[in-house]
């Protein structure tokens, strides 16, 4: 923490924006953070502390808050107003992948269904980051697509099929799957 020694706030707050902005040319984004939250906390609607703050948030989510409270206080800041328009976007993106893979959670959540014990094999692959979410989604609306025109294909032969993994692959994995499901009653 940068400690500024002087009776007038306007110098104290002037002395830390400076030195916030030189930590962030240098690079040192932890000493430039904690210049800008304190002349957030003397001064919370100083324009450039809330772009600082903004810029070397943690998350997109605060980094919108901040620039939101910046827009509030100045509507003309274009600057301020591009990089609000793609961090509120990107949270939107974020939020897409948050929610699908609290869906992805459910699906593989237990039951007392003795058949879904055994992990599925689309989130085992996940995990095991031979395919992503992107390409498990891809599989299953195949798999549905093959059902609708009476085709019965397993989901680890769609995923062969479609080149996500290797038949070889697959038989390891469903391997690996097998010992871990029998595993859980020894």
């Amino acid at each position: 923490m940068y400690t500024v020694v002087t009776v007038d706030p306007k110098i104290a707050i002037n002395t830390l924006l400076k030195h916030g902005l030189a930590k962030a040319r240098m690079g040192d984004k932890e000493s430039a953070r904690a210049c800008f939250e304190q002349v957030y906390e003397v001064e919370p609607e100083n324009e450039i502390a809330l772009f600082g703050l903004a810029y070397f948030a943690s998350n997109p989510f605060d980094a919108k808050d901040y620039l939101k409270q910046l827009l509030v206080k100045n509507p003309e800041n274009k600057t301020a107003r591009i990089f609000y328009n793609k961090v509120y976007f990107r949270c939107l993106e974020l939020e897409v992948i948050l929610k699908n893979s609290a869906l992805l959670n459910k699906w593989t959540s237990g039951s007392d269904n003795d058949k879904e014990a055994l992990p599925r094999l689309g989130t085992y692959l996940i995990k095991k980051r031979y395919i992503n979410e992107e390409q498990l989604v891809t599989a299953l609306k195949f798999q549905k697509y093959l059902t609708n025109c009476s085709i019965k294909e397993k989901i680890g032969q769609v995923f062969v099929s479609l080149g996500l993994i290797s038949q070889e692959k697959l038989e390891e994995v469903l391997t690996d799957l097998k010992l871990e499901f029998n595993s859980r009653f020894i």
